[in-house]
């Protein structure tokens, strides 16, 4: 189980990465490798995701109910 500590920063928590995963599918369904490029590609300055802290969020999201996985492809219920 993953819980926050006073060394990870906000902008590495997965309630950041779920909302920029949230901002990327917002308008469109995403292959889930295409959707990693993407959220890796528009924060790459501002910080790093590992594909571990990329699928963890992408259970967060869907215990959620936001996001909903159909043949491969994510998006926003």
């Amino acid at each position: 189980m993953l819980v926050p500590n006073k060394y990870e920063t906000l902008s590495q928590s997965i309630l950041n990465i779920g909302k920029e995963t949230v901002d990327i599918i917002k308008d469109k369904e995403v292959n889930i490798y295409a959707l990693y490029k993407l959220l890796i590609e528009k924060n790459k300055q501002e910080f790093e995701v590992s594909l571990d802290k990329f699928f963890y969020t992408l259970d967060f999201l869907y215990a959620l109910n936001l996001i909903n996985l159909k043949e491969g492809r994510i998006s926003l219920i």
